[in-house]
């Protein structure tokens, strides 16, 4: 009956959100690529029903009264690659937000003709990366909406189980993978895992919030360090300004709730906030484990003329796992076994962005954020549930500062500084304990308080068109933590050679160096003479 009850509650929550005798609306803002600056007077058409529009002076468009369904969306203009969106859907009284950026054509380009669109390009990320949109997320099969379970089918991508989400990348371990929400580092993007271990099953983000994700697999500018492995860039939307858009949204992944609209005449927001079902499902199958998650994300976006924007973002999320029958089929007689155990996990992170287009040739991007994770454990009888457990904290406070100039058509410039303070507490404790072999376990508390340490560095990188195929990426990055008192200098280099109109060979050099993390530093003095992974 209560499977019945969550199919007939899944089909009206999707008749309620579906209907096609309204229209809908498209607004979005058309951008330089590698200026951010907007385009004026770029043409956006809907291919299929002949309409569209032209942006204005802040490179914003808006196509209305267009009926509920599926396009494809273009943008050109003269100087610039056009760029084609697929999947765009048009909702019933909604308004669907989209933003482009154009990548510029600095020189002639002979005999190719630029016709491409489908799949977006950035020079500075020649190799591995893909670029997914909420609509692509959202469509594709097995993912259940889950952006890291798409990831699994690209070349170089694994995981451990079908039981997790994280992303072994090229042999790497998980936490060798950069994630990044807004230019806001975040520690753990999945639900269910935690610092030291690879877990996790589901994103922490709700895909009707993103505007896009991009993978890479390798090969990633300057900008980006401290891991070794991947990066995976998640992109906020902003919210439309010309009405407010709501969805209810129920599905393996959980229950959910979006809502975008305007604030006021220059600012907006877009809000997310999901519980999960696992509880509900495996509580129906008759199972011991009962799993839980919440979380919300939002961003409020304030324009401040032509040339300053301000966006404020923040998320939270927490995962309850509880179990309180001892099952004696799984007991280990080596190690121990609890008739309780419990752990939470939980997130968070709070960002400042502010985009400032100093000249028509450069922007300047300043990050300020305060990033959170915890995890806490608990084991033994129900009548002492807390007897053992661990209870680590670590946060870390940044500010980080980028500048692109383009020089001229054949020489972009970026360069940029960084700084963050670590703070790590981790308590372990345990009482004693005999198991049926006889090995006796003795009581044990451990404290780890160390001092804040801070991390601090640069990059300058250099993107060059020496001629009308080729584009070339130099750039240099140097870190220093304070806590092992190491510092790293990290190379890169990447070509990108367009053989024909539809061909383009790619290659890259990186040398990648990765901290130990908080979590292997503590308990142990003599751990502060760890080196970096490289």
């Amino acid at each position: 009956m209560k499977r019945l009850f969550i199919i007939l509650l899944c089909l009206s929550i999707n008749g309620f959100c579906i209907e096609s005798d309204k229209n809908g609306s498209i607004e979005g803002v058309v951008l330089d690529k590698a200026t951010k600056q907007p385009l004026y007077a770029a043409n956006v058409i809907i291919p299929e029903i002949l309409s569209g529009a032209a942006t204005d002076s802040f490179g914003k468009f808006s196509i209305n009264n267009i009926s509920s369904g599926v396009y494809q969306l273009k943008a050109s203009m003269i100087g610039y690659e056009m760029q084609i969106k697929t999947q765009v859907i048009v909702t019933t009284n909604q308004v669907t937000k989209i933003v482009f950026e154009l990548n510029p054509v600095s020189i002639e380009m002979g005999s190719v003709e630029i016709t491409t669109g489908f799949f977006e390009t950035n020079p500075e990320k020649t190799i591995s990366t893909k670029k997914l949109t909420t609509e692509e997320i959202k469509s594709s099969p097995g993912s259940a909406e889950d952006i890291f379970r798409i990831i699994h089918s690209m070349p170089g991508v694994t995981t451990g189980s079908l039981a997790n989400s994280n992303l072994i990348v090229r042999g790497g371990s998980p936490d060798e993978n950069l994630a990044l929400l807004d230019n806001i580092e975040i520690y753990s993007p999945l639900h269910f895992g935690r610092l030291d271990a690879s877990m996790g099953t589901i994103s922490i983000v709700n895909p009707d919030l993103l505007e896009s994700v991009e993978f890479s697999s390798g090969g990633f500018p300057a900008e980006f360090g401290g891991k070794l492995s991947s990066l995976f860039e998640l992109k906020m939307k902003e919210g439309n300004t010309s009405s407010f858009n709501t969805d209810v949204n129920l599905n393996m992944a959980g229950f959910g709730i979006y809502a975008d609209g305007p604030l006021t005449s220059k600012s907006s927001i877009a809000f997310s906030a999901r519980r999960g079902i696992f509880d509900l499902i495996t509580k129906m199958m008759g199972r011991e484990v009962m799993p839980t998650f919440w979380d919300a994300a939002g961003k409020i976006t304030y324009n401040i003329g032509k040339s300053n924007k301000i966006s404020l973002l923040g998320f939270f999320y927490k995962d309850d796992v509880e179990r309180d029958k001892y099952d004696p089929d799984a007991h280990n007689k080596v190690g121990r076994e609890y008739e309780h155990v419990k752990f939470d996990v939980y997130g968070s992170a709070f960002g400042l962005n502010w985009n400032y287009l100093f000249s028509n040739n450069g922007y300047s991007l300043t990050t300020a954020s305060i990033t959170s994770n915890g995890w806490k454990t608990f084991g033994g009888t129900n009548a002492l549930p807390n007897s053992n457990g661990e209870d680590l904290i670590e946060q870390e406070i940044s500010i980080k500062n980028e500048i692109l100039y383009k020089l001229s058509n054949f020489i972009e410039i970026k360069g940029g500084l960084f700084l963050k303070s670590i703070n790590s507490d981790h308590f372990v404790w345990s009482e004693i304990d005999t198991t049926e072999t006889g090995h006796i376990f003795n009581a044990d508390t451990i404290n780890y308080y160390p001092p804040i340490a801070y991390k601090s560095g640069g990059f300058l990188q250099a993107t060059l068109h020496p001629f009308e195929r080729l584009i070339l990426t130099s750039g240099l990055r140097y870190e220093y933590l304070d806590l092992t008192k190491e510092d790293a200098f990290s190379p890169r280099i990447s070509a990108s050679y367009r053989l024909t109109d539809k061909i383009i060979l790619n290659a890259a050099y990186a040398k990648l160096s990765q901290d130990p993390a908080a979590y292997q530093i503590q308990l142990d003095e003599q751990n502060k003479n760890l080196r970096s992974t490289k």
